[in-house]
């Protein structure tokens, strides 16, 4: 248990530091360790759940996201084109940055 507070801790301010100074890797190393760390430590919980709930958190989140995605469609009063061009855009500036 404390070495899960302590990784635990670590990773929230890693996130924190990558999130203030806008430090990608330090941000994304902290979200994969935490999510790492949950999985680790409740793995064991995972096998009891019974399969029709997987669908419905499977589906509440997609469906969530999708939901996401359509009011911001609407809210920029866009075509699915063009918000994908833009995403593309957005995408290849963070790629050479990287570089």
């Amino acid at each position: 248990m404390n070495d899960a507070l302590v990784i635990g801790t670590i990773s929230l301010a890693a996130i924190l530091f990558g999130f203030i100074r806008r430090y990608k890797s330090y941000f994304l190393a902290g979200i994969g360790t935490i999510l790492l760390n949950i999985y680790m430590n409740t793995k064991s919980l995972w096998g009891y759940l019974p399969w029709w709930l997987y669908l419905i958190i499977g589906g509440l989140l997609l469906i969530s996201i999708a939901s996401y995605f359509e009011w911001k469609k609407q809210k920029e009063n866009r075509t699915s084109k063009e918000i994908l061009e833009k995403n593309k855009q957005r995408f290849m500036k963070w790629f050479h940055q990287w570089k």
